[in-house]
């Protein structure tokens, strides 16, 4: 069973931001078939978009094999243009519908904001009018889509925390080899997972979420090259089991602003930088 992330490249004028969301493959790595699939969420999800905007380009990647082992760097992207409604002008790209994502036991939720949307569906003052003719079938057509692609999101459970007790760094591969200071029975010799490492010399580059490959039960390697300095003291290796969360029901919220990113081509120290004399 292969975990597959899709991700569709949104643009307003200049503005852009993407959306993205998960589904199982069952038996298969073939990215092909996942491409097409999320061809047709686009369809429905350009339909509540404003003249304004549009879908640009859509990608999908294994995030989890069918190994049940992490990927990195598998992906495919392709450029399709959808173009919102010909009819509906956009709303300001920082303003959007807050939909909300929960699992058939509505234990577990996600939200997202569906940037993009028609400008008649933000009333005055900020509230959402999904009477606005047209909007609420566009929504139920793209809801069944993604509910019929049982799409969701990834979760984590904590199952262990066990401390560093140090780590020695290749000089020549920049290779990390972390020695831990209990067995671990979550790691499995040659197998690939993700962890998350905290509190090493208070702040490191080992840090973080990190893809590890298990050699014993108190040894791994980090299965990235990396820049460290000597080991000084700390750290804890966090293990934890991830699930794909399937969505039972995708209900729109209100209508709520957040910064949809920067212009597109103009980073942030373009914005700084100050024009010469």
């Amino acid at each position: 069973m292969a975990i597959i992330k899709a991700t569709l490249m949104f643009q307003t004028n200049s503005f852009g931001w993407s959306e993205s969301f998960f589904w199982n493959a069952p038996g298969t790595d073939d990215l092909i078939p996942q491409g097409a699939s999320l061809q047709v969420i686009a369809q429905k999800r350009a339909a509540l978009l404003g003249a304004q905007s549009h879908i640009k380009a859509e990608r999908v990647s294994i995030e989890v094999n069918t190994n049940n082992e992490p990927v990195t760097g598998d992906s495919f992207l392709e450029y399709f243009r959808y173009n919102g409604s010909g009819t509906n002008t956009a709303d300001d790209p920082d303003t959007g519908v807050l939909v909300t994502m929960r699992n058939a036991p509505a234990s577990r939720r996600r939200n997202m904001f569906m940037r993009g949307i028609w400008d008649d569906v933000n009333g005055l003052g900020g509230f959402y009018l999904p009477g606005t003719p047209g909007w609420q079938s566009a929504f139920d057509t793209w809801r069944a889509s993604m509910l019929a692609r049982q799409v969701g999101w990834m979760s984590r459970t904590q199952v262990n925390v066990v401390g560093i007790s140090t780590y020695a760094m290749d000089p020549d591969t920049g290779f990390v080899q972390v020695t831990l200071n209990a067995a671990a029975p979550q790691i499995v010799a040659g197998k690939v997972q993700s962890v998350r490492i905290r509190g090493v010399n208070v702040t490191s580059p080992l840090n973080g979420q990190q893809l590890i490959r298990g050699i014993d039960s108190t040894h791994f390697w980090i299965e990235k090259p990396l820049a460290l300095v000597n080991y000084q003291f700390g750290g804890e290796v966090i293990f934890y089991t991830t699930a794909l969360e399937v969505a039972s029901t995708i209900g729109p919220q209100k209508i709520i602003t957040r910064r949809a990113g920067a212009p597109l081509l103009q980073s942030r120290g373009r914005r700084r930088a100050r024009p010469r004399a």
